[in-house]
């Protein structure tokens, strides 16, 4: 999840490959919704990130069966 570009994308495919009643147990670094800019920059550098999700930013997706 940490290094994926399109985390929607990736949940999608989890949701297409995952049997039926199975489960999909991540972790994911996420930071605080309130999180003031800059701040994380010298991590995202260090971890070649772009950004990294937050609750507020994080994607579900429904129609795949997947809920964050």
């Amino acid at each position: 999840m940490l290094h994926s570009g399109n985390r929607g994308r990736l949940l999608a495919e989890v949701a297409r490959v995952l049997l039926a009643g199975g489960d999909f147990i991540f972790t994911d670094l996420m930071q605080a919704d309130d999180c003031p800019e800059g701040v994380l920059q010298p991590i995202l550098e260090r971890l070649l990130l772009e950004d990294m999700a937050s609750f507020a930013r994080h994607p579900g997706v429904p129609q795949g069966g997947l809920f964050v």
